[in-house]
Order: C-alpha cells, then structure tokens, then sequence
C-alpha cells in the first residue's frame, strides 16, 4: 500500500475548528436558519405564514393493486422459504437419527 497524502487544513469545514461554547443554541439556530432562507429552502417567517406538512397524496387505484400485488408475491415467497426451511431441518434431524443408529 502507499502512502497517503497529508490532509491539507485550509479545506476543514470552519465548524470543526471552532468551540461548540462560543455560540448559544439561539443565535446558532437563528443563523442556521438564515442561511436556510438564503438558499430558499425554508419559508420566510412572517406573522401570517405558518409551515404546514405535506399530506401524502391518495394512492390510485393501479397503484394500490400493484402494491397488493407485490405484497402477495412477498408473502408466497416467504411462505416458500419458511417450508424449505423447516424441511432442512426435518432432512438433518433424520440425519442425526440415521447417524447414531448406525454407530
């Protein structure tokens, strides 16, 4: 294996240096926040607008038998997989008897 290169610092997130105690939580979040609106991702709190979660869209009808069906082919496959495995175990419980008969 070869060496690695040295870790250059002037590409360390200026976060890590820095004590977690020079800030409060208030004025972290409140800065964290803006930088949030900066880049457009949180709505601007205003005295009239409020976040509300986004409901979940009704799934149509194709949609629904699909996952019925997908849901189905789960459960005969892991109904399959149950039966091969208890046959397994059955198959060496045999094994054990047939070794001991005939020692």
């Amino acid at each position: 294996m070869g060496k690695t290169q040295p870790v250059d610092k002037s590409n360390v997130s200026q976060h890590a240096s820095s004590a977690p105690a020079e800030m409060d939580g208030k004025s972290r979040i409140n800065e964290q926040l803006s930088l949030l609106q900066a880049r457009g991702k949180v709505k601007p709190a205003s005295a009239n607008s409020t976040l509300k979660k986004v409901k979940k869209a009704p799934m149509k009808r194709a949609q629904k038998v699909k996952k019925m069906k997908k849901m189905d082919r789960a459960r005969i496959i892991s109904e399959k997989e149950e039966q091969r495995v208890t046959k397994q175990e059955q198959k060496s419980e045999k094994k054990k008897i047939r070794k001991v008969i005939w020692e």
